[in-house]
């Protein structure tokens, strides 16, 4: 499978240099939301400026392509999408820069899935960085809203995790953005995709 694929090789690219790292987006969401489809493989990598060469010449070895300046890209703006060469998946690496990415490599969680063994975070920093990178949603339209994906996200990792959420940290979280509104109103969202387990 060209996607589990992917993901194992990454994961040896990025033990192999020994950064801390952890996988975010669509692959966090498959393992604590429910299934989806994705076409990438994000990545938090906490990575010196010395050890960015280091780090894409691995990926080069691992049958990724790297392209020209990629590592000064990586300095500059901290992103950089890296393509496969074995399929038309890319990963995307992106060095820590803000709260949330160094939250969520100190709260990573070390999860078994097929025969892999992924660091994701913790499902209360997979859901703030959903809620931050949605940003205010309060006068969307709920129809709009059903069709983005991170909206979705939201949703299956919160009804998945709900029992164990720690929700007032959330909620400060929240509002300390000054998305409380924002993160009542995916709440609302939540609990009528499955109304059952609410009552």
């Amino acid at each position: 499978m060209e996607f589990l694929d992917v993901i194992r090789r990454t994961l040896r690219v990025l033990r192999k240099v020994e950064l801390e790292f952890v996988i975010v987006g669509g692959v966090a969401v498959i393992i604590e939301g429910e299934p989806r489809t994705t076409r990438d493989v994000d990545v938090i990598v906490e990575a010196p400026s010395s050890d960015l060469k280091t780090l894409l010449q691995t990926f080069a070895e691992e049958n990724f392509e790297v392209l020209p300046n990629s590592v000064e890209t990586l300095r500059r703006q901290s992103r950089v999408t890296i393509l496969d060469q074995k399929s038309s998946l890319t990963v995307d690496v992106k060095r820590a820069n803000t709260k949330i990415d160094h939250l969520a490599l100190a709260n990573k969680r070390i999860y078994s899935y097929q025969d892999l063994e992924i660091p994701i975070p913790s499902p209360e920093l997979i859901l703030l960085g959903k809620l931050t990178y949605l940003g205010d949603i309060t006068n969307e339209k709920r129809a709009l809203l059903l069709k983005i994906s991170d909206v979705t996200d939201f949703i299956a990792v919160f009804n998945r995790n709900k029992q164990e959420l720690d929700r007032n940290w959330l909620k400060h979280e929240a509002k300390q953005r000054g998305l409380l509104h924002s993160y009542k109103r995916l709440l609302r969202l939540a609990k009528e995709a499955d109304p059952d387990n609410y009552r």
